[in-house]
């Protein structure tokens, strides 16, 4: 159970097609800015819908505003890589070179 990618998505994160942010909600608010405080509450997935969960980039985060639900398609290089992670604490294998969901 995929989730299908669609171009053009709401926003290529760095402008080279290892991140991008689908926006569910918009919202008016503002941007965070740096050394701002933010609750955020995630769910990470490969493409075949397993659960796995990390999300350490911040730069995703700087392009929300308060309020907002976002999907985040994110590459491997910006993921785990070629490596991979194995299952660990709870937490689901990750495969080489897969693209990871992350809903925000």
């Amino acid at each position: 159970m995929g989730v299908k990618i669609r171009k053009p998505l709401d926003k290529d994160i760095y402008k080279d097609g290892g991140i991008f942010k689908k926006i569910f909600e918009r919202e008016k608010w503002e941007n965070p800015k740096d050394h701002d405080e933010v609750l955020v509450k995630y769910e990470a997935s490969l493409e075949d819908g397993a659960l796995v969960s990390k999300v350490d980039e911040a730069k995703a985060i700087k392009t929300m505003k308060k309020g907002e639900k976002v999907l985040l398609i994110v590459k491997p290089q910006y993921a785990f890589g070629e490596n991979g992670r194995p299952a660990s604490g709870g937490e689901g294998v990750v495969p080489p070179n897969a693209t990871l969901l992350i809903e925000l």
